[in-house]
């Protein structure tokens, strides 16, 4: 890096440079503010400094009746391609999201990996089993007009 060198956590970089500078994002109740930082990927003083570019992204949501931003209430995004647009990365993580939800889901109430043999074979059929499993509750989900696949869980 050239020039002095900040080092700042996630919380200084809100209040230097987000606090007071949110801006609406479009059709949704979020406010966001970017911004573009290089960040040290070392992980102790003794090693010699990797910097990589890394925009970050602030987001706060706004109460749609109110039309008033929770003030202290802010998630932060991560991403290495500085480039990307803002609202592309809220549509990744949305699609991330939902494989997170997934696997949770899996792992809980399905049965995921839960057999006691340790073959790959049992392991493979673990993972199909699951999926069928969780398209069989979607399906139920449908049919009853259920609002969350947990409570076509529940019924089910």
């Amino acid at each position: 890096m050239n020039g002095m060198t900040h080092l700042l956590c996630a919380q200084e970089l809100y209040k230097q440079h987000v606090k007071g500078h949110w801006q609406a994002l479009n059709n949704v109740p979020y406010q966001i503010k970017s911004i573009v930082v290089k960040l040290n990927l070392t992980s102790s003083n003794k090693e010699t400094a990797q910097w990589v570019k890394v925009k970050l992204l602030f987001v706060r949501s706004v109460n749609e009746a109110t039309q008033q931003a929770s003030k202290h209430d802010w998630a932060l995004f991560l991403t290495t391609n500085s480039q990307l647009e803002d609202e592309k990365i809220l549509e990744v993580y949305a699609l991330r999201w939902g494989i997170e939800v997934y696997f949770k889901e899996a792992k809980q109430t399905l049965g995921f990996l839960k057999e006691q043999s340790r073959h790959y074979s049992a392991y493979i059929a673990s993972i199909l089993l699951t999926s069928l499993r969780f398209c069989v509750l979607l399906l139920a989900k449908q049919e009853a007009g259920a609002a969350r696949l947990s409570e076509a869980r529940n019924d089910f």
